[in-house]
């Protein structure tokens, strides 16, 4: 019999070691992907992030010249076979990729995945990748973030990347790994607001009819994520894990992308100090048996957490 959720709160004493934090409380040593991302700009571990989610390997947060020792010590208990290194040189430095290379159990690498820009980066990620023939592609808002952040824990249930684009137009890079995937279907993550209908007219060529572009989204952020968790209710087994991130202050949730999406459950966003209505109303829906709180009270409150808690009597 299920009763109440188990809430726990994963923190640390900032962000590398919030990361570190979550990444210890989902992985076991020895892992095949370690994905590295720069904690102080955040497009490319949004990208990441999703693919991060599909091969079930952890995300760590890094200085652009610099590896915390937080994140130093996990990525030393992780042992991962591979590293992967998001973003070019101006986010995460020739220094640290090397120093990266002593804590990798293959030979050869690490890894950096990077184009020119953080579109081009999003696209080289993508095509790091062997998707199936015809995968689902998201595509987000790459200026601004919530929407990725949702979205990114969903993607291993539909198989597909994130790629981004400005809110006015497709970038060429963009275009160009849409043309090389053939998407069976594009998902726009977020409102008009976010990626304008001029650029829902460009994605509808990429796709072989209208049916196969969808948006979703809702009045705000946090509404938004709720429509993106809505999708996985009626996909079996059911998501009964939430992943709970603040929607204004981002580096918490992008750690949590990947172990949700390995639970196959949903992120949500909050307001640090009031639970919205939205989240609210998906987290009764879904009705979790694990609910962590990603960051700490400066990020996600206590109060908040006892709304959670309040919602499960």
């Amino acid at each position: 019999v299920v009763g109440k959720p188990d809430i726990r709160r994963l923190a640390g004493a900032d962000r590398y070691a919030t990361a570190a934090a979550i990444s210890a409380a989902t992985y076991v040593p020895h892992v095949r992907y370690l994905f590295v991302a720069n904690g102080l700009s955040f497009p490319d571990a949004l990208a990441g992030g999703a693919v991060a989610a599909q091969f079930g390997a952890p995300l760590l947060l890094v200085k652009p010249t610099s590896i915390p020792t937080v994140t130093l010590n996990e990525i030393k208990r992780l042992k991962p076979q591979q590293i992967f290194v998001l973003g070019g040189t101006g986010v995460v430095s020739n220094a640290v990729l090397s120093q990266l290379g002593s804590y990798q159990t293959d030979a050869g690498g690490p890894y950096r995945l990077a184009g020119p820009d953080r579109y081009a980066t999003a696209a080289a990620i993508s095509a790091a990748v062997d998707w199936p023939n015809t995968p689902t592609v998201f595509i987000a808002n790459g200026l601004n973030f919530p929407d990725a952040l949702a979205g990114g824990a969903v993607t291993p249930r539909f198989v597909g990347p994130v790629l981004l684009t400005t809110p006015a137009s497709l970038p060429q890079a963009t275009k160009t790994e849409l043309a090389r995937l053939h998407p069976t279907k594009i998902v726009i993550l977020g409102g008009t607001g976010s990626v304008s209908t001029t650029v829902g007219t460009q994605l509808k060529s990429y796709v072989s009819s209208a049916a196969r572009l969808e948006r979703w989204a809702g009045a705000d952020r946090y509404a938004t994520a709720q429509v993106i968790a809505s999708h996985l209710y009626g996909l079996t087994p059911v998501p009964r894990t939430v992943y709970l991130a603040s929607g204004t202050a981002f580096p918490d949730g992008l750690s949590g992308d990947p172990p949700a999406g390995a639970y196959g459950g949903a992120l949500l966003l909050t307001r640090s100090d009031l639970l919205p209505a939205p989240t609210k109303s998906a987290l009764t829906t879904i009705d979790p048996v694990r609910i962590f709180v990603l960051g700490g009270t400066g990020v996600v409150s206590d109060a908040v957490v006892a709304e959670v808690r309040g919602l499960f009597p």
